[in-house]
């Protein structure tokens, strides 16, 4: 009976987990382009880049949402923050957080204008990275402090600092990798992906068989190992595509031609399920009586 049991406890277990944890991709439309979606937070489908959803934006203090630039998930909380282009000139960039279930973008404090890309590293440190068309020191990687909004340098590009940093590797989307703990970013005029260590803060690239990434978003997708990636104004449109970080193989997954959205930046995000906590007590007193069930049986084990 016991080989039955654990079995089907764990399947059961397994099974509320991800009831409890679904990932969507997010993404966020900047108000540089003239695309029907500019504030919206859009849900995309991982396989294909289609749009599942539309989330219109408003802000919590009242007023339109114009655009937004970059995006990340705490790794802790799952709290979405984002950077506002601001309400009247998109030189007026802020940290932001936005509720997805309800659009509420809550402002935090002003960044200045350098930034186009948010992620998170393990630890809960929110990095930006500069893009050039907004400062000379492209590529600069800071990090962002969650209450203020402030920004700090924490690694120079080549201009001012030599280590790595592929000339012109201006910065567009930036995000961290959980398998190797290295921050990775594309650029508006390399093909390479590059890649940083947050210990050494050294720099190396992958060569990779794309086109440059001319503002590119980047998501870690955790199932596949490689990253997603927005691409506005590819070859053949805007395409949705997929890159690995140890190959550098790239393999397009989709074009979105006729919405003409200016993606700038993409994030996965675990929402809290609906099918799990609409089961009520009985969902939390099943969820209790697997888990005990399955440490009682490894505790029989043991012995």
């Amino acid at each position: 009976m016991t080989s039955l049991l654990k079995p089907t406890l764990a399947g059961l277990a397994v099974l509320m987990i991800a009831t409890l944890a679904q990932a969507q991709l997010y993404a966020v439309v900047s108000a540089e382009g003239s695309g029907p979606d500019v504030g919206n937070l859009l849900v995309l489908d991982p396989s294909t880049g289609d749009i599942l959803e539309r989330i219109p934006l408003t802000r919590a203090s009242g007023g339109a949402v114009e655009g937004l630039v970059g995006i990340a998930a705490h790794p802790g909380t799952g709290v979405l923050y984002v950077i506002d282009e601001g309400e009247t000139s998109e030189n007026d960039r802020r940290l932001a957080r936005v509720d997805p279930a309800t659009g509420i973008l809550t402002d935090i404090g002003p960044m200045g204008d350098a930034y186009c890309g948010l992620t998170f590293g393990a630890d809960g440190t929110l990095y930006a990275i500069a893009a050039n068309q907004h400062n000379t020191d492209e590529a600069s990687v800071h990090t962002v402090n969650l209450t203020t909004g402030a920004a700090t340098l924490f690694r120079a590009s080549d201009a001012v600092l030599a280590g790595g940093f592929p000339n012109g590797a201006a910065g567009d989307g930036i995000e961290f990798n959980p398998s190797d703990g290295r921050l990775y970013w594309v650029s508006n005029y390399v093909s390479d992906l590059m890649r940083m260590n947050l210990t050494t803060k050294l720099a190396s690239s992958v060569a990779t068989d794309g086109d440059v990434f001319a503002r590119a978003g980047l998501a870690y997708e955790v199932q596949s190992g490689t990253f997603l990636a927005w691409y506005e104004d590819g070859p053949m449109g805007d395409e949705f595509f997929r890159i690995d970080p140890i190959s550098g193989d790239v393999s397009v997954l989709g074009f979105n031609v006729g919405e003409d959205n200016t993606i700038r930046d993409l994030a996965f995000a675990t929402s809290q399920a609906t099918a799990a906590p609409a089961l009520g007590g009985l969902g939390l007193a099943l969820g209790v009586l697997v888990l005990g069930a399955l440490g009682a049986h490894r505790v029989r084990s043991r012995r």
